[in-house]
């Protein structure tokens, strides 16, 4: 799944910036900034996150081979070059709970009743807090960014 996910990102990147033949790796990065660094296990995120003191942002899609369009497109957006200003804002986890067993167990936890959802969660070694959620694919990254942005204020 890590493997998917890194392909599609290189991908959209390629796509979405206008990488030339004789751009780097690093010189992309230099341009972009730090890409996200996106996990595909929920509970490696979670345990980041408390270790970063930063909160976390689980994106729950169904598994790519399903073929669910807005889950797919949730993908895109997400690993767009547009959504990389978030970098170092939170841990970022892009996973289903068909797939990730802690992304199930958080998928029971706060009752998810549809895909795709991104949760943003407080961590916390203690309990569980979510700080909110967005349910459904948004049109692009402003109509998401619109939402995120306010539950990551301060990070």
């Amino acid at each position: 799944m890590k493997s998917t996910i890194q392909f599609i990102t290189l991908i959209l990147l390629l796509a979405s910036t206008g990488l030339s033949n004789a751009e780097t790796r690093e010189e992309l990065i230099q341009r972009l900034g730090d890409p996200i660094d996106w996990k595909t296990d929920a509970w490696e995120a979670y345990q980041l996150g408390i270790k970063r003191s930063l909160p976390v942002v689980l994106v729950l899609v169904t598994p790519l081979e399903d073929g669910v369009r807005l889950c797919n497109r949730m993908r895109s957006i997400v690993l767009s070059d547009d959504f990389q200003p978030l970098a170092g804002k939170a841990v970022f986890c892009l996973t289903s709970p068909d797939t990730d067993e802690g992304a199930k167990q958080l998928d029971e936890a706060f009752d998810v009743t549809g895909y795709p959802i991104t949760l943003v969660l407080e961590p916390d070694k203690e309990r569980l807090i979510r700080r909110g959620s967005v349910l459904g694919c948004p049109t692009d990254v402003a109509e998401l960014r619109t939402h995120l942005d306010p539950l990551l204020a301060g990070n």
